[in-house]
């Protein structure tokens, strides 16, 4: 049996938490947002008999963006699996703020970072620049005010001093906005990067089978992110630019991810339970699965390979060897 590590992934506990964006009420106002209004534990992980998930990490989903220890907290009482945590610090806070929040979730054992998403200031949500239908304008507006903001360089800063991840979570469609982050964190080059869902990539194909000039250009942007010395990629989130994405997608990014990050630096990754918009959580593995056998079989990958993606590589970098 396959034994997966999957590093991003959403545990919702509603009767506890807060996830106001899960709201009906509020945005994103997708219309199938209500199949994963849903309280989810990582028994719902280990119903599979095809693979078994080794491990995980709980990426921050709004449970309580004031005291983000508290979602740290509720993940580590419902754990039955190695885990680790990435908890929300907006990293605008005023220095003081934040070192106070840090150790809040630094005593917890399961922590290894956090999350600021840069889309918007105020974002809780997967993919905002994709929720909210804001020019790309304001959009740099908004991203130059976070980056621009003297407290998110300290604050970082301090980060990296520590040994902790930043889960970078951006578009890389917008070149302007790339090349604005990427000013940004070669200041930090000590800092270990994780690209979320691998920037968006757009479709790799169009609807007549040829390529996408759109998917191009988000090749050329993470190549200029893969310049920065510590950064790492999560191949996930496909559902979040197309819900009826297909193998193909997984594949053409995947392999420009292994081209030019390298093999050691890409993750496979679910964004459970956020990947059943499209399919079963088992379903989306599989997927990956076939996707890696079809690799090895056209000689884009040994088979080898396969474990350091789906495995070894987030082992090491979210350093679960530290749980032993």
């Amino acid at each position: 049996m396959i034994n997966i590590i999957d590093p991003h992934l959403h545990l919702f506990d509603l009767e506890r938490g807060q996830y106001d964006w899960l709201k009906a009420e509020s945005p994103p106002t997708w219309p199938d947002k209500k199949s994963i209004n849903n309280s989810y534990s990582d028994t719902d992980l280990q119903k599979s008999a095809s693979f078994s998930v080794g491990g995980y990490v709980h990426i921050e989903a709004g449970f309580d963006n004031e005291l983000g220890h508290r979602e740290i907290a509720n993940v580590e009482q419902r754990a039955s699996l190695p885990l680790r945590s990435i908890g929300f610090i907006d990293i605008t806070l005023e220095p003081a703020e934040f070192i106070n929040e840090f150790n809040n979730q630094a005593q917890y054992r399961s922590t290894v970072g956090i999350r600021h998403i840069i889309e918007t200031l105020n974002s809780t949500t997967e993919n905002a620049l994709l929720l909210e239908q804001d020019s790309a304008t304001s959009e740099v507006k908004r991203i130059t005010s976070l980056l621009e903001n003297d407290n998110s360089y300290t604050n970082l800063t301090f980060l990296q001093k520590h040994n902790g991840i930043f889960e970078l979570q951006c578009d890389v469609n917008n070149r302007e906005l790339v090349v604005q982050i990427f000013t940004f964190f070669q200041r930090l080059p000590n800092l270990q990067l994780v690209l979320n869902h691998a920037g968006f990539a757009p479709s790799a194909f169009d609807a007549n089978g040829q390529a996408n000039a759109a998917f191009d250009n988000w090749k050329l942007n993470t190549e200029l992110l893969t310049r920065l010395p510590n950064i790492a990629v999560k191949c996930s989130g496909f559902e979040m630019v197309d819900r009826v994405y297909g193998k193909s997608q997984i594949q053409a990014v995947l392999m420009h991810c292994i081209n030019v990050f390298g093999l050691d630096n890409v993750m496979l990754a679910s964004n459970f339970p956020l990947c059943e918009f499209s399919v079963t959580y088992e379903h989306y593995w599989q997927q990956v699965f076939e996707v890696l056998e079809q690799m090895v079989n056209d000689g884009l990958i040994k088979a080898e390979h396969k474990k350091a993606l789906y495995f070894d590589n987030a082992f090491r970098i979210y350093q679960f060897s530290k749980l032993r």
